[in-house]
């Protein structure tokens, strides 16, 4: 008890301590039964271990790997001696697949896609070979459509079965961020592509494939739902 000059004469002013710490800190933990906030709608994967922040790491170690083998490495000859056109490819893919790396469905139809991969610059890497490529993917019912393009490491074996995996960009015209169950929010108008396909060159210039993509964000932007398309592909090499 401490004596106060401000109270009157013969009164006592009990002491009042400070908060502890302590109260800030319990006040902050979740109470027996309280539900824990969900997370943010439209991360696929949350966290910052998920398939969308792998995405961006393959995505800067490939890149980094193919520039680094750019400069070292002499450019791939083109056999048939055509100049800047390798191959162009056309296919039917299905929309929005479910249960691959977006987890969930929303969109519908199909996907119209068309690709030109160049003869030039190109350049020698494990055993394949690494072109740029530049295509489009239009939806039949309206839904999400994009342009693309970035780089394709293709390796070919003597079979004629040939494995595709590459990295780049994609610009589309579907939404962001929507409460429409039949959309996808795909957080950002630019996002990251990374296609898987795998082939058979049934001659040296018809071939047939079966494609995977992927696109999203890679939780650089919220919401990140992502999107795949699967289907197949006929491509004509020059």
């Amino acid at each position: 008890m401490v004596r106060d000059v401000n109270f009157p004469t013969g009164r006592i002013r009990p002491k009042i301590p400070w908060p502890s710490p302590l109260l800030y800190y319990s006040s902050s933990l979740p109470c027996k039964g309280k539900t824990p906030k969900a997370p943010s709608r439209g991360s696929s994967k949350p966290g910052p271990l998920g398939l969308d922040s792998i995405l961006l790491v393959v995505f800067v170690m490939f890149f980094s790997a193919i520039t680094t083998s750019a400069i070292a490495t002499e450019p791939v000859p083109d056999k048939n001696g055509v100049g800047w056109l390798h191959e162009v490819r056309v296919g039917v893919l299905a929309h929005d697949v479910d249960h691959l790396w977006s987890g969930t469905r929303k969109e519908g139809g199909v996907d119209l896609n068309g690709e030109i991969i160049f003869g030039r610059p190109s350049f020698s890497l494990l055993s394949g070979s690494v072109r740029p490529n530049f295509g489009a993917s239009i939806n039949t019912e309206g839904d999400t459509s994009k342009i693309y393009g970035g780089i394709l490491w293709e390796l070919e074996t003597k079979s004629g079965i040939f494995f595709d995996l590459g990295v780049g960009i994609a610009v589309h015209n579907g939404e962001l961020d929507t409460d429409d169950e039949d959309k996808k929010s795909l957080g950002s108008s630019v996002l990251f592509r990374i296609p898987i396909e795998i082939g058979y060159s049934i001659t040296e210039h018809h071939r047939i494939s079966i494609l995977f993509d992927h696109i999203s964000n890679a939780h650089l932007a919220d919401p990140n739902e992502g999107l795949d398309t699967l289907g197949l592909r006929y491509g004509y090499r020059f």
